[in-house]
C-alpha cells in the first residue's frame, strides 16, 4: 500500500543560502540527508522532504526582496507529527516583530 503524502506550500522571504542556514537547527539532533535545493529529514513516523523552489525576488519600489516557494511533503507521518513538525518549522523562521 502506498503511503500517504500530505504536501505544505509555502512562499518565503528568502534565497536557498538562509533558508539552510534557518533550517539547521530544526535538522539538529534528527538524521537527515541533502542535495542541492532538498533536504529529507526522518521522524519519528516518518520522512518529510523540503523541495526549494528556484530563488525569485519580490519588487517593492526601490525595495528587492528574496523570495522562494518551499515544498515540503511528509511521508508515512500521522496528522500529529506534521503538525509538531511545522509548529516546529514556523518557530524557526519565525523573525523579529513583536
Amino acid at each position: 500500500m502506498a503511503q500517504a503524502v500530505r504536501r505544505h506550500i509555502r512562499v518565503m522571504g528568502l534565497g536557498h543560502e538562509e533558508f539552510m542556514r534557518s533550517l539547521a537547527p530544526i535538522m539538529a539532533g534528527r538524521r537527515w540527508r541533502g542535495a542541492p535545493g532538498q533536504v529529507w529529514i526522518q521522524l519519528a513516523s516518518g520522512q518529510v522532504e523540503i523541495r526549494l523552489g528556484p530563488e525569485q525576488s519580490y519588487r517593492l519600489g526601490a525595495l528587492v526582496l528574496p523570495r522562494t516557494e518551499v515544498i515540503l511533503e511528509f511521508r508515512g507521518v500521522d496528522d500529529e507529527g506534521v503538525d509538531e513538525f511545522l509548529r516546529h518549522f514556523d518557530l524557526g523562521f519565525r523573525r523579529g516583530g513583536g
